[in-house]
């Protein structure tokens, strides 16, 4: 597996969020709003939303250009269109402060169904921008696919679902320093003893388990002999990596903070072949 450097871009904003979707790549700017950079890292638009945003996970929509922004210390939500670059701001008042929205979701056409570490279930109103509880009953009546996949994945906390409705997904085993995807087949892959990895991305057949000092790229149709390392650069340490497509192609774009201040953010983008 090859993999091939191709953009970079520095900042002296303190970024720690990263998304991409078909035709965005999206970060924090900073703690008052997001940036919108397309696939060769120029920005297309800053957002102002609110003076101290802090971004606790990004839910994107399966096949638009939409974002959720999940913000627990602001006690709110915020919706955005990338294209338009419309938002709205989602209050969360109502709801029990404990309640922590987890990264299980699905959000599929006009379906968005959030879920909490506490197996609860919400929906996005997608004609008032609102969310709102509904009981596990509904959602196992009106989505039942939907409820039975998200159920079973709860079950495995920690973990990192495919997006949309998928038959597997992926577990952290911290026991034996392993990850598990669980499917018909139920594969499990060893990664090095002394590797602490602290997120993971998912595309197709690839897999990149992110560590601060480390990127380890894996293709499961080839796992024994596909394994393919990236080191972050000089006096930066990964904070998160995504996989995309940009003209059909693969691609990877990591997250990296400055070791020496936190105002040193770098943004790389690389084409994996």
């Amino acid at each position: 597996m090859k993999i091939e450097k191709e953009f970079e871009l520095k900042t002296n904003k303190d970024l720690y969020a990263l998304e991409s979707t078909n035709n965005f790549i999206i970060t924090n700017d900073g703690y008052s709003g997001i940036t919108i950079l397309d696939n060769t890292l120029n920005i297309v638009k800053n957002i102002e939303l609110f003076d101290g945003i802090t971004i606790y996970f990004i839910y994107k929509h399966s096949s638009k250009d939409e974002v959720l922004l999940f913000c627990h210390d602001n006690s709110c939500m915020v919706w955005v269109n990338l294209l338009d670059f419309s938002y709205k701001i989602i209050s969360l008042n109502g709801i029990d402060p404990n309640v922590i929205f987890s990264p299980i979701y699905f959000w599929k056409e006009d379906i968005c169904i959030l879920t909490t570490y506490k197996n609860e279930f919400y929906l996005l109103d997608n004609e008032n921008i609102e969310i709102k509880k509904v009981s596990n009953d509904i959602i196992k009546s009106n989505y039942s696919e939907v409820y039975n996949f998200l159920n079973k994945v709860i079950e495995h906390l920690p973990c990192y679902p495919l997006l949309g409705l998928n038959k597997h997904y992926i577990a952290k085993d911290s026991l034996d320093n392993s990850i598990v995807l669980i499917n018909e087949a139920r594969t499990t892959i060893k990664l090095p003893d002394n590797f602490v990895y602290h997120d993971i991305a998912y595309i197709n057949h690839n897999i990149a388990c992110i560590g601060e000092s480390l990127i380890q790229i894996i293709d499961l149709k080839n796992i024994k002999d596909s394994k393919t390392f990236l080191l972050p650069e000089k006096n930066y340490q990964f904070l998160r990596a995504k996989f995309y497509f940009h003209n059909k192609k693969l691609n990877l774009i990591t997250l990296s903070g400055g070791t020496r201040t936190i105002q040193n953010s770098l943004i790389t983008t690389y084409m994996i072949g």
